[in-house]
């Protein structure tokens, strides 16, 4: 307890405070009474209040006197502030007041006060302190006991009242109960059957399955043995129907627990579901309700035991589904051909054949065709002599039919890998049952079907969205027509019946189900499907009811999404009719955002059929005046939602983009309303998307009257600092200028956007830089030289911004190739300023910098290169990437310049590699010849003589042959001998290392740009010079990675690549570096050729098969590709290496390749993993042979060869079960995994990190809990692990580390198999008894807890 009274100090007025209460409680006015207990109640809600020992002890019992009080009202109150109370109280008070309780509880007679007092004890248990459980548990369970016990001569109904309060004792504080749970136990179990009360067995039912929770393995045997037995022998319907109520309570309370036991419970579930039936196969009461209702109990015990124990049930669930089958359709009361399964097929072909209402079996649902659809008036005349609303109110057969769809639900989603069977086994007959005559039930039968398309769709993820990969494809197809025929007939009944009163509940399930049809699989429906689910999508818009509306709405918008505009033509008039209608009410304020987000997709479908009969027909002119009549309503509302005004704008902005042409006259009045909304700060948003949207129209609107009051307005969001307001109006300007850049509004607003968007050049947010470069760049292409040199000056203020851009180590992707692309629209500018000179020098200034700063001497490149100094040391590592992109950059400026400023800059670079004297005099002679730049003969000169005269610098030669190589990518250089002879020189004897490293990147990326001349120039020095294969074969690389896309460039070259290839993989064995490279080159070009190459890389498996099976890495792609198909044929090939016992370089090759596999193919590897699983266990464990010890001096190391591989192999596993759980013995699994456990560090990470998805991952728990035992003790041994005192502190850092990865991986057990007996006790002796791994465990326990409430809000939410 968090603070005792007396050890408080009450103030004043607290004093005071409780003596008028205690007046007050005293009083026979009963308003002074009541409000006394409510101002006493909220009293004690706030924190500072504490009362002393007299005045507790006297407040307790008048609050307790009040359960007696005459008055209910006063009763309710005094009940409801014991809540409270007993968190303020000593526990001497506390025993007071639970003594006076139970008390009452077996004392009094009267069942009125009896119920008062049992309820107020209730609620002290579950607000009393966690530390006053234990004195709580002394107090009450053995008085409890007493009146439970069967000898007692306590009366059935206090026995009963006594038995709720038992099951909320055991709920809260059942692992505090351990010693009385036997004796629990023993008073309980005859309550299942020592009254007729329901209530009474009901309780006794609760009272085991709290005690199952927390009952001990060998108590828990006990308890279910004994309820198996006594379920088993009953004779009684009624006490059988209880027995199986306790063993699906006991089910549902422990999980999976039960699973050892369920191959004797499952039988006498299934004989008790037939019990009753004569030999024919009928019941032999039909009329017998206690029979109806143990089936009942049975099925939905049968579903929580399939829920929480598959694996357990899987032998048995075949004999499931066929009873859950035939009890599908059980109704005794309409019995007369309920097994006549001829009846039931003709009348599903009639049903499905042609459009007519189906005659299921029993189901009094339709007539014969033509004849009255409401099968209330089919079985409500005179003639028939009874009325149906008796039968239902008598009927209980629903129940049975209702938990049989739960089941066969809950069988799908427990055996996704069994989805073919369950198409040829339940689809049909539950599609059938769609025509169930009871509302609740059809609902489940919906569910039911729901589950099994919603199975279906992630089996279909699996298989890249292929339907025809499905081995159950046509099934799939032949059911969803089938299927939608059925919905119709139940929509068009209900539709019909509606207005007398009839559920909407059929209508609201017809539609979800199909909105799941057309969320399967994209054009799940036919045209003629459509025929019959278009008129009743019409009449469901028309609905007045609201949720109805709402989903109709939602799935006539994902129809017409999911299928192709073609198949709605016909329909359109039909659907435009009711979506204006609903548009323009306005009173449909919460379907109007839907319903105009469903006009913007009909836009997009008059759209199609106006250009399919090439023009506006008058029917489409009508229509589109109707859509854009409804939209301008709800565009200038301004009493709206918020999001009915965002959707406004944008169905609005969406009509006219498609419609523009037709919709002239309208546009003005739109931009007008635009325009407002632009400047309002709640819809500018909204607003900015939808001009952007009409600025990318193809349709090339009439924007002008807009663009003087747009551009600015959207120039100006630059700023603001709403991330999403600046995305968009980049998007929105770029479309503007992109498309409306020669109007002279735009060109005047050119200035005002680029000194705006260069505030956005930087790589804070490389996103917004690229978007904010892309803008400039739009602006300067559309202006022409006039207007261009007016920009000078802001684009000036631009480029400072851009060279800080260059310098960045974080620039990559599109922003990187938006600035390489800005220097080029700068060259061709022709600036004064920015001539191509002066960019050129800049940009290797930027690189002179990092050189000099490196050196230590603060000067710059170009300064030190002049005094002859020779310049800085080479780049550092953290420069490369700025290196990269300065020759990006330079190669671009010198590309898009002049004929002769590229020659001359070309020579020099030429002349830096190649180390000649000659580059200052001609720099000097080509900086004279330079034009239309601002700036003299002499600075050009200078310039360029600052950034080329240096020779034989290594810096400076890295950065010449990166600008190389990026010219030749940009441009042929193959035909300079000069440019060649300089790239393949920095492969001679000599070099310095960054020397290499640039030429191979400067060698592949000119490659790329000449192909067929340099791929032979490659391969002949390949041969030339052996001891630089590996650099040679990383610009082969950047080649094929640069072309593989482009298969028809490499064809002719392909010969030699694969036999130079293939030789120098079987020559690099002993490099791994070679080796990768080799196997990089081969599998990407396998993409391009498939059918070629993947049988001649299979066929050097022998010669090379750590170079081929690495190939793998580069062949498997993410996305669908045609190689996929040729792989799964040669995989075994691959995977067969696995079985080298000797190279342990192969063996891990062979598993990083196969966990690649698994990770983003893994229908490749499932044929395969009966024969390759084994071999990937096999390499988890620690082979002792490869452990060697080495000595260093006095010291001894000892040096695991074998950690890599079983790294690789643990990767592999957990790749396999985050995607192929269900092909997976996961009891196999986790014995291997134990082992990791017990590993060394990074093994042991691997093993947590695996544990964990195995926690979270429902199918792994039964299997999780079946080990447990073994699971924990590994993690035991890490948790407790005690470092020695001379550990250093990488060591200390580590253990830290390793504990917090196994407390996460505990946390992880503890949220999957909540209150298992075993981590229960685990938590409680090991985790908690340690205050410091306590304080961990809970810390990260919560963080777990928080993510996931935090993942569930968000799904949820959307």
């Amino acid at each position: 307890m968090s603070h005792r009274s007396n050890s408080g100090h009450s103030s004043q007025s607290s004093r005071a405070f409780l003596k008028n209460i205690l007046e007050k409680l005293k009083s026979h006015d009963k308003d002074f009474r009541y409000m006394a207990v409510n101002d006493f109640e909220a009293k004690l809600q706030s924190s500072g209040f504490h009362m002393e020992g007299d005045s507790e002890r006297q407040i307790a019992l008048a609050i307790v006197s009040l359960l007696d009080d005459k008055s209910p009202d006063v009763q309710g109150r005094a009940v409801s502030c014991l809540q409270p109370l007993v968190r303020k109280i000593s526990q001497d008070s506390l025993k007071r007041i639970v003594g006076t309780l139970l008390q009452l509880c077996t004392e009094q007679k009267e069942q009125e006060k009896r119920d008062i007092a049992c309820v107020g004890l209730k609620n002290v248990i579950k607000s009393v302190s966690d530390e006053d459980g234990p004195f709580l548990v002394s107090q009450c369970a053995v008085p409890l006991l007493n009146v439970l016990d069967p000898s007692s001569s306590s009366s059935a109904d206090i026995q009963s009242d006594l038995l709720d309060v038992l099951a909320e004792l055991l709920r809260r504080f059942g692992p505090l109960m351990i010693k009385e749970l036997p004796e629990v136990q023993k008073a309980v179990l005859p309550q299942l059957r020592a009254t007729t009360r329901s209530i009474s067995r009901k309780r006794a039912v609760l009272c085991l399955a709290h005690l199952s929770a927390v009952a001990d393995d060998d108590q828990f045997a006990e308890l279910v043995k004994q309820l198996t037995h006594d379920a088993s022998a009953a004779a009684d319907v009624q006490d059988k129907r209880t027995l199986v109520q306790a063993i699906g309570g006991v089910a549902k309370a422990t999980g999976h627990r039960i699973g050892p036991f369920l191959a004797d419970l499952i039988p006498v579930f299934l004989g008790a579901i037939l019990l009753g039936e004569q030999d024919g196969g009928q019941e032999s009461d039909s009329s017998d309700d206690q029979l109806v209702e143990l089936k009942e109990n049975c099925f939905q015990a049968l579903e929580t035991m399939c829920t929480r124990c598959p694996k357990e049930v899987a032998p048995f669930v075949d004999q499931l589904v066929e009873h859950a089958l035939r009890y599908l359709v059980f109704d005794p009361n309409y019995a007369g051909n309920s097994d006549d399964d001829a009846d039931m097929e003709d009348a599903f072909e009639d049903a499905f054949g042609d459009a007519g209402d189906p005659d299921f079996d029993n189901v009094p649902m339709g007539d014969a065709p033509g004849e009255d659809d409401g099968w209330g008036e089919a079985f409500g005349s005179d003639d028939e002599g009874f009325d149906v609303a008796d039968i239902e109110d008598d009927d209980m057969s629903w129940k049975v039919r209702k938990s049989c769809a739960h089941l066969l639900g809950s069988v799908v989603q427990a055996y996704p890998d069994r989805l073919q069977h369950w198409y040829e086994v339940l689809a049909t007959p539950l599609v059938k049952r769609f025509a169930e005559r009871e509302d609740n039930v059809r609902m489940d039968v919906f569910t039911a079907f729901s589950v099994l398309l919603r199975t279906t769709q992630c089996d279909l993820q699996r298989h890249a969205g292929d339907v025809h990969a499905l081995p159950y494809a046509d099934a799939l197809i032949s059911l969803t027509s089938a299927s939608v025929q059925s919905l119709h007939t139940q929509l068009k009944r209900t539709a019909g019946s509606v207005k007398r009163g009839a559920s909407l509940k059929t209508r609201l399930g017809a539609f979800a189900v199909l909105k799941e049809l057309c969320s399967v699989r994209e054009n799940a429906l036919t045209a003629e499907n459509l025929q019959v689910v278009v008129p009743v999508v019409v009449e469901g818009l028309r609905e007045t009811n609201t949720p109805l509306q709402l989903l109709v709405i939602r799935f006539a918008r994902l129809l017409l999404e999911s299928h192709p505009p073609s198949h709605f033509f016909e329909h359109f008039a039909a659907l435009c009719e009711p979506v204006c209608l609903i548009v323009s009410d306005p009173h449909a304020k919460q379907v109007a955002a839907d319903s105009l987000r469903l006009l913007t997709v009909l836009s997009h479908v008059l759209r199609a059929a106006a250009q399919s009969q090439e023009g506006c027909v008058p029917a489409h002119a009508d229509a589109l005046a109707k859509l854009y009549a409804a939209a301008l309503l709800k565009l200038k509302a301004s009493d709206v939602d918020q999001e009915v005004k965002e959707c406004g704008i944008a169905a609005m902005c969406a009509l006219l983009a498609e419609h523009g042409d037709q919709l002239k006259s309208e546009l003005k009045v739109v931009l007008k309303l635009l325009l407002a909304k632009l400047q309002n700060e709640v819809s500018r948003l909204a607003a900015v998307r939808g001009l952007s949207q009409l600025a990318s129209s193809p349709l090339q609107l009439a924007l002008s009257p807009a663009l003087p009051t747009a551009l600015p307005l959207l120039a100006s969001f630059l700023r603001k600092a709403h991330r999403p307001l600046k995305q968009s109006s980049l998007l929105a300007l770029n479309a503007l200028v992109t498309n409306y850049g020669t109007q002279k509004a735009t060109q005047r607003a050119h200035a005002e956007i680029i000194v705006e968007a260069a505030a956005l050049v930087s790589d804070s947010d490389l996103h917004l830089c690229e978007l904010a470069l892309r803008l400039v760049i739009a602006c300067l292409r559309s202006c022409d030289a006039e207007t261009t040199a007016k920009l000078e000056s802001y684009v000036v203020q631009l480029y400072p911004r851009a060279l800080s851009l260059v310098r960045s180590v974080l620039l990559q992707g599109q922003a990187l190739d938006r600035l390489v692309e800005l220097f080029e629209v700068l060259t061709a500018a022709r600036l004064d300023s920015l001539g191509e000179v002066r960019l050129l020098h800049d940009l290797l200034e930027l690189v002179g910098a990092v050189h000099a700063g490196d050196a230590g001497d603060g000067s710059s490149l170009a300064a030190a290169v002049d005094a002859g100094s020779g310049g800085g040391s080479a780049a550092s590592t953290s420069s490369k990437q700025m290196l990269h992109t300065v020759a990006c950059c330079a190669a671009a400026v010198i590309v898009s310049g002049s004929e002769q400023h590229r020659e001359r800059v070309t020579g020099v670079l030429v002349q830096q590699v190649l180390g000649t004297s000659s580059s200052k005099s001609k720099s000097s002679k080509s900086g004279r010849s330079s034009s239309k730049s601002g700036r003299s003969s002499k600075s050009k000169q200078k310039g360029e003589a600052s950034s080329w005269s240096s020779l034989g610098d290594p810096a400076t030669v890295v950065q010449a042959l990166l600008c190389l190589g990026e010219i030749g990518r940009r441009s042929n250089v193959g035909g300079d001998a000069q440019v060649v002879r300089a790239l393949l020189s920095s492969f001679e004897v000599g070099q310095p290392e960054e020397v290499k490293v640039a030429g191979y990147q400067a060698l592949g990326a000119a490659a790329v740009g000449a192909p067929e001349l340099f791929i032979p120039k490659i391969m002949d020095t390949l041969a030339e010079q052996p001891a630089n294969r590996y650099l040679l074969l990383n610009s082969l690389n950047e080649l094929i990675r640069a072309l593989h896309t482009q298969p028809d460039v490499l064809v002719p070259h392909l010969d030699v690549l694969l036999e130079t290839l293939f030789a120098q993989s079987a020559a690099s064995s002993d490099d791994e570096g070679t080796r990768n490279v080799t196997a990089e080159c081969l599998g990407r070009l396998a993409t391009a050729h498939p059918e070629r190459l993947v049988p001649q890389i299979v066929a050097h498996l022998d010669t090379a098969p750590v170079e081929m099976v690495s190939t793998l890495k580069y062949m498997i792609l993410e996305k669908p590709h045609p190689i996929d198909a040729v792989l799964g044929e040669h995989m075994s090939a691959f995977m067969s290496l696995l079985k080298d016992a000797e190279d342990i370089h192969l063996r891990r090759a062979a598993l990083l390749a196969f966990s690649f596999a698994a990770h983003h193919k893994p229908a490749l590897v499932w044929p395969l993993l009966d024969e390759t699983l084994p071999l990937v266990y096999k390499n988890t464990i620690m082979d002792e042979t490869l452990v060697k010890t080495v000595s260093f001096g006095p010291f001894q190391h000892k040096v695991d060869s074998g950690l890599d591989l079983r790294k690789a192999a643990f990767q592999c596993l957990d790749n396999l079960l985050e995607k192929s759980i269900l092909h997976l013995d996961v009891s196999e699994f986790i014995s291997h995994l134990i082992i990791g456990l017990g590993d060394v560090y990074d093994i042991r990470i691997l093993a947590h990190l695996i544990l964990i998805r195995l926690a979270q991952n429902p199918v792994s728990r039964p299997d999780l809990l079946a080990n447990l035992d073994q699971i924990l003790e590994p993690l035991r041994s890490t948790i407790q692990a005690q470092l020695k005192q001379s550990a250093v502190q990488q060591d200390v850092n580590r253990n830290e580390e390793l504990v917090r990865s196994a407390l996460r991986a505990l946390a992880c057990i503890s949220i999957a198999l909540e209150g298992a007996k075993k981590f229960v006790d685990f938590d409680m002796h090991v985790i908690q008894s340690d205050m410091s791994l306590a304080s961990k465990y809970n810390t990260v326990k919560a963080e777990l807890l928080g993510a996931t409430s935090s993942s569930m809000e968000d799904s949820s939410y959307m």
